[in-house]
């Protein structure tokens, strides 16, 4: 038995298993079909792709971002994450800028249920620390796997 991948744009669309006995383009399938043919090991998956004559497996989509946790997961992701300070949490940190906030920002902190990725607080609070974008999605998603 043959083993090919059916390749469209770099990408394989099919399996395709021919009995020895068959070509493609001749007795089976049309040339042009047959042209995007590649002769493949059993290893090769739909989906895999074909890139200058490797196949390889795509990379895995990029992990979304959680848009909501819960003000528990966020404070607890907040003390297992190092501060400035030697000894000193993320959550230590955050505390010390919060008391020194406004009355509302120090309400939201110690009253709300769950913390938005797009909350003005969050978003203020993660400004004030000098944190990224990139480091305030990569706590959220760790804050998201903290079991509650």
């Amino acid at each position: 038995m043959q083993t090919f991948a059916h390749v469209v744009n770099g990408v394989v669309r099919e399996i395709i298993t021919l009995d020895d006995t068959l070509t493609p383009g001749v007795d089976v399938y049309t040339p042009s079909f047959a042209q995007e043919l590649v002769v493949c090991s059993n290893t090769v998956k739909e989906s895999d792709l074909y890139v200058s004559g490797s196949f390889s497996k795509p990379q895995p989509p990029p992990a979304t971002v959680p848009s909501i946790v819960s003000s528990a997961q966020a404070k607890i992701q907040l003390t297992l994450t190092p501060g400035k300070t030697d000894g000193k949490s993320l959550f230590d940190d955050a505390k010390a800028l919060v008391d020194q906030a406004d009355v509302q920002t120090q309400i939201w902190f110690s009253d709300a249920r769950t913390w938005m990725r797009d909350n003005v607080y969050v978003n203020q609070i993660a400004a004030a620390l000098g944190l990224s974008s990139s480091v305030v999605d990569e706590l959220f998603t760790s804050a998201a796997t903290i079991g509650i």
